[in-house]
């Protein structure tokens, strides 16, 4: 456990006070998404008068310089707040608020720089201007405190899930879910563009890698803010919450930073195995440091620059169960006296427990590696009041080693031998050109590209298991190290690395998009449009080191009742389980492509002071993946595995053209400080390439996807052979030749995109001065979401494989085939929640508190990567 941060920061700059950083605090209902994104430049504030009540109904009108002409007008709701979207970067804004019964002010010299978001405080007297009636909102300070927060790694992401309705991160991914939605139906954005891993529909940076470790981070000191919004409107992309982080500009002062993190074991306290085992604290580091760098680069260029390292050495500790010498000569004595021989490869098998582990119940200690390091470049250059251009770009670099494995049937080995070895690679470019055509119109047009690339093998990659006498048939070069051994799965620890290793991946990113933004009286149009283009080359090599399983089931369970002898006995009479022990042998290199193009149109309308009305509609198009060299196939129930093309199958599903997305929202000032809103909003997501390729968490079938199929010149063939499963030192347990039946992964034809409607209702309370009082209902409907299905599912029965294989339903048309596994649509969820929030924002005391009582049904909890098992019967779901 974390205890404590001790942060060593030195801070260079020739002014201080002239650091532009805005804060990165995190607000539930403000954020930019990239897909048709106008313009990100943003005015903010809030009007009060000289007793520090909010002002309503104040007028306030934008200039720049001396033109006569207003570029912007706004109005202050109830709460007083007021808001400028859509801005040129200029140096000379000026601002005049008027409002009756309070004396009319002005302030000039307003400087906004591109992709900059300035927040105002405005005062108003009955009596007179106050010289200091608009003063810029200090952020310096308050991003200092976020910066010294104790989170782990300085992880930005860790911000994220402080919003009302956000759940803990999902697995090793990074993503989250919000109000009820899956995590991978998250939108990432920095500086403009996509930070997406379509593999996963994550981000790309920030994504977690082995062990839930961040593999590339983008620096704390780096992020001039991050926003996320729930519900979001139709300018905001397809998902219902998007995360925007903006890295930091520059200005005109040279200045920048110096810092060091660092945390260990010395400041924890020992976990529970441990001190039950008698073994010591885990060893813990952590060493977090960098730098910043910013400035001028000409007149009106600026330029900005990090660095950070994070280098993390910490011990993962697992509660195990190795065979004991008593066990094992118990078993031996059973065995002979059955009347059979111990089988050659028991020894060599059981020899790789590591004797200096112990025996029995125990506990052991791997040592986790992550060592990564980001480098971040931006540039802005701004023509006064016209054009305005900044492109940022980011690299980061990590090699991580991480157990994986879980303890039970299929989880791999949690053993320092048997330890995954990851390098990622992360790069994200992103330009904007922002131009004002005329005082009320600013077209912004974007252009980003991101690549994710990471690989991941087994720890004892390059071990060739003929070394013990194991002839797997597996391919001594990329899917080299032992196959997966469980033992009395639950009982024993398993030997060998997880079957999903190795694996490997590239994901390109192209992303182009323009918006417009329009003021236009009481209207705010903005309307704008998309294209993203994305490349997926991967391997996925799920199953093809093998699975070998001891389970008692060939004659343990017939001379002892217990579970963790009887498998013993298996081992040693050399009786593998059928059914279970299985490989996949075949090419998973796969080349998929993608396009996905939108078009929206959204108006904000200021029906009255009190009352504005947000209307918008949104198209989102995602093209059927294709593969390059043509390598994709499905199972159709009349006709049977076909290959996709011209003939019999054109796509791999039907395009969905219909994806039509309304969105509408409101905010009405009651009175006496009191605010009632609410939204409602039909949503559609893009599925992630791991539905395709990494389904490999399904209990009965290794097979990771419909991408991979028992047909055409890169087939990928499942052996599950029936007893008496061949084994024996030198002896191929798999035979030369794949031999039927095989595993097949379909999908349907009819497969419409997955959407939510998403609908809130909130009552806010203004307490005086900055305190807030907040109560809202936050509702989700989800479906057609993906779920897996076995449509050749077996009639309950014998385990026994050949009366198994004879009770499935296409045993008669289709006898070649074993598990059909179907990536289907039909799974559904609802979702209810009751959020309740407090905050207060002074200049000494600044806190939000939150509290959500939800309740969320889903009858599947996702696909690909992040689900979790097939349904135990796909004939009643």
């Amino acid at each position: 456990m974390r205890k404590l941060i001790q942060p060593f920061l030195l801070m260079w700059s020739r002014r201080v006070t002239q650091i532009r950083a805005i804060t990165a605090l995190l607000s539930a209902f403000v954020a930019v998404q990239a897909v048709g994104q106008v313009g990100t430049n943003t005015l903010r504030g809030k009007v009060s008068d000289t007793h520090g009540h909010t002002v309503d109904g104040a007028q306030l009108l934008l200039y720049i310089g001396n033109r006569p002409e207003v570029r912007a007008t706004a109005v202050s709701d109830h709460p007083g707040q007021f808001e400028f979207i859509h801005l040129a970067p200029a140096s000379d804004y000026r601002l005049r608020v008027t409002h009756a019964g309070y004396v009319s002010i002005e302030a000039a010299g307003i400087s906004l720089r591109a992709g900059e978001t300035r927040q105002l405080q405005i005062t108003l007297d009955s009596r007179r201007a106050l010289s200091n009636a608009v003063s810029e909102v200090d952020t310096v300070g308050v991003r200092q405190q976020v910066r010294t927060l104790p989170l782990r790694g300085q992880a930005s992401g860790n911000l994220e899930t402080l919003i009302p309705g956000a759940g803990a991160t999902a697995g090793t991914f990074g993503s989250f879910p919000v109000n009820g939605s899956r995590a991978q139906f998250n939108t990432y954005i920095v500086s403009g563009t996509n930070n997406l891993d379509p593999f996963r529909n994550a981000e790309a940076i920030g994504q977690g890698g082995a062990f839930a470790a961040p593999a590339v981070l983008l620096p704390l000191d780096a992020i001039q803010e991050i926003e996320v919004q729930t519900n979001t409107g139709a300018e905001y992309g397809p998902s219902g919450a998007a995360v925007l982080t903006t890295i930091k500009s520059s200005g005109p002062q040279l200045h920048g930073s110096l810092f060091e993190f660092f945390d260990n074991d010395k400041l924890a306290a020992n976990n529970f195995y441990n001190n039950a085992f008698g073994r010591p604290r885990p060893e813990f580091r952590n060493n977090q440091f960098g730098f910043t760098a910013g400035g001028p680069l000409s007149y009106r260029s600026y330029f900005f620059s990090s660095y950070e390292g994070q280098h993390e050495r910490v011990s993962v500790t697992a509660a195990s169960r190795f065979p004991t010498q008593a066990e094992i000569a118990a078993a031996t004595s059973l065995v002979q006296g059955a009347g059979r021989s111990v089988n050659g490869l028991a020894s060599p098998i059981l020899a790789l427990y590591p004797a200096s582990l112990g025996q029995g119940p125990l506990s052991f200690s791997v040592i986790g590696r992550s060592d990564g390091n980001t480098l971040t470049l931006k540039a802005d250059h701004g023509e006064h009041g016209h054009d305005s251009i900044s492109a940022s770009y980011a690299v980061g670099v990590n090699r991580q080693r991480f157990p994986q494995g879980q303890f039970g049937l299929g989880g791999g080995s949690r053993l320092p031998a048997y330890a995954s070895q990851s390098h990622t690679i992360v790069q994200l470019f992103a330009a904007e050109w922002q131009r004002a055509l005329s005082s009320r119109l600013l077209n912004s047009a974007h252009f980003g590209y991101s690549r994710y690339h990471e690989t991941t093998f087994p720890g004892d990659k390059g071990f060739n298991v003929t070394a013990i006498g194991l002839d797997t048939g597996a391919n001594p070069v990329r899917d080299s190290g032992l196959p997966e051994i469980d033992i009395a799965s639950g009982e024993y620890e398993n030997l060998g690395a997880p079957l999903s290793l190795p694996r490997g991946r590239a994901s390109n990113v192209f992303d182009f998009s323009d918006g417009i933004g329009w003021n236009r009286g009481a209207h705010q149009w903005k309307f704008g449009g998309s294209i993203t283009l994305l490349q997926e080359n991967a391997f996925t090599d799920t199953g093809m080191r093998g699975r070998l399983v001891f389970d008692g089931s060939q004659l343990g369970d017939q001379l002892s009742g217990d579970f963790a002898i009887a498998s013993l006995v298996d081992l040693l009479a050399g009786l593998l389980a059928p059914g279970v022990t299985t490989i996949a042998r075949g090419d998973s290199q796969r080349y998929l492509r993608q396009h996905r193009w939108a078009a929206f149109i959204e108006d904000g309308w200021q029906l009255r002071p009190a009352l504005k009305v947000t209307l918008g509609l949104r198209h989102d198009q995602f093209s059927v993946p294709t593969e390059k060299q043509g390598r994709l196939s499905n199972f159709l129930p009349d006709v049977g595995l076909v290959p996709v093309g011209p003939v019999v199958l054109e796509h791999e599903y039907r395009p969905n053209l219909g994806d039509f997305a309304p969105r509408a929202a409101f905010s009405l000032g009651l009175g006496g400080l009191r605010t009632l809103s609410g939204g409602w909003g039909m949503y559609f997501n893009a599925r992630p390439f791991d539905e395709l390729m990494d389904n490999s968490n399904n209990a009965n079938s290794i097979l990771a996807g419909p991408v991979f199929n028992p047909i055409g010149s890169s087939a990928i063939f499942t052996i599950t052979p029936p007893a008496p499963v061949p084994f024996g030192p030198g002896i191929q347990i798999f035979g030369a030749a794949p031999q039927p039946p095989f595993d097949v992964f379909a999908m349907r034809t009819h497969f419409p995109d997955p959407r939510y409607q998403n609908f809130d209702l909130a009552f806010e309370q203004r307490l005086g001065g900055q305190q807030s009082l907040r109560i809202a209902y936050y509702g989700t409907r989800g479906s057609d979401l993906p779920v897996v299905i076995d449509m050749n599912q077996p009639t309950p029965g014998s385990s026994d494989p050949v009366s198994e294989q004879a009770r499935r339903p296409f045993a008669a048309a289709f006898p070649q085939f074993r598990v059909i596994n179907t990536l289907s649509d039909i799974a559904h969820s609802n979702y209810n929640s009751l959020q309740v929030s407090a905050q207060r924002s002074a200049a000494n005391l600044t806190f939000r508190a939150s509290y959500t009582f939800s309740k969320s049904l889903d009858e599947a909890s996702g696909a690909g990567g992040f689900y979790r098992g097939p349904v135990e019967d796909s004939r009643n779901l």
